[in-house]
């Protein structure tokens, strides 16, 4: 189905977006590359609400500034099911990602990784001292998207948190 990027613990996809609204999803064959002289702000799919919030976030970070913005998307195949066979269906993980992108100006370049450790997928997947944002609807210091910005701040990267209304 895809092409493992990192080992088998994981899958990778690029999102390729066709008008008006179409996306498919094809295989990685290698982590993709920053481009020289350009920011480049990654956004980390968590819920629909707070991802949307992130995006709008990272444009406005981006604001005159020469940069790119890529949606990363995690996806956690739990144990039982084969890598190959996750629990959502990728063409209505490509429908959403392709809502999201439509609801900033900016074109985003989306990735999706199949994978069994979300953390251990975005460690191959980011670039060292990144800046990565991620959308958050709680405040709380023990929900999901704090648990995850801290873990990524400790392997280095800058991450902001976009609070979604």
């Amino acid at each position: 189905m895809g092409v493992q990027t990192g080992g088998p613990s994981s899958l990778g996809f690029r999102a390729v977006f066709q008008e008006p609204e179409a996306c498919s999803l094809q295989p990685l064959n290698q982590v993709p590359s920053e481009q020289s002289g350009r920011v480049h702000i990654c956004v980390l799919f968590t819920e629909m609400q707070e991802t949307l919030a992130a995006l709008r976030s990272a444009e406005g970070l981006s604001a005159g500034l020469s940069a790119n913005i890529t949606l990363i998307v995690p996806l956690t195949v739990p144990y039982p099911l084969a890598l190959e066979s996750p629990p959502v269906s990728l063409g209505f993980l490509c429908r959403r990602i392709r809502q999201m992108a439509s609801s900033v100006a900016m074109e985003i370049e989306a990735y999706v990784y199949l994978c069994r450790d979300p953390l251990k997928t975005l460690e191959e997947a980011l670039h060292p001292r990144s800046i990565v944002v991620i959308g958050t609807r709680w405040g709380g210091f023990f929900d999901k998207s704090h648990r995850m910005a801290r873990k990524l701040r400790r392997r280095g990267h800058h991450v902001v948190l976009s609070k979604c209304r």
